[in-house]
C-alpha cells in the first residue's frame, strides 16, 4: 500500500535532496507529492505546532 492511499502526507524537501531535475519535480507533483524548501517545510511546522 502507497503512502498516499493512506492517506498520508508525502512531500520532497527540494533544496535538501542532490541531483534532482525540473523533471523529476514535476513527475512527482503529478503524484500528488508536495514540493518544498526547507524555509517553507519551516513555517508548516511552525504552523502545525501552532495549531496544536
Amino acid at each position: 500500500m502507497q503512502a498516499s492511499e493512506r492517506d498520508f502526507r508525502v512531500a520532497l524537501v527540494k533544496d535538501a535532496v542532490s541531483q534532482v531535475t525540473d523533471s523529476a519535480l514535476s513527475e512527482l507533483a503529478g503524484i500528488g507529492v508536495e514540493i518544498l524548501d526547507t524555509t517553507a517545510l519551516e513555517e508548516r511546522l511552525a504552523e502545525d505546532v501552532q495549531s496544536d
